[in-house]
């Protein structure tokens, strides 16, 4: 995805009970590293969020 000719990175996931859930998103412009920083970041906030659905949900 691009804005402004800016290239956009959105990560996502789709949860075990079919809803689309949208993690994070960033500019990657410049940044060699993009990956390396937000990967881990992307797993952490989906780890967190499955848990708090499993609490929710029984």
């Amino acid at each position: 995805m691009q804005s402004r000719g800016r290239p956009i990175r959105v990560f996502y996931a789709f949860d075990p009970w079919r809803q689309a859930v949208l993690l994070l998103a960033g500019d990657k412009t410049g940044d060699e590293r993009f990956y390396e920083t937000f990967v881990p970041k992307a797993e952490a906030i989906w780890q967190q969020y499955l848990a708090e659905e499993e609490t929710k949900r029984g």
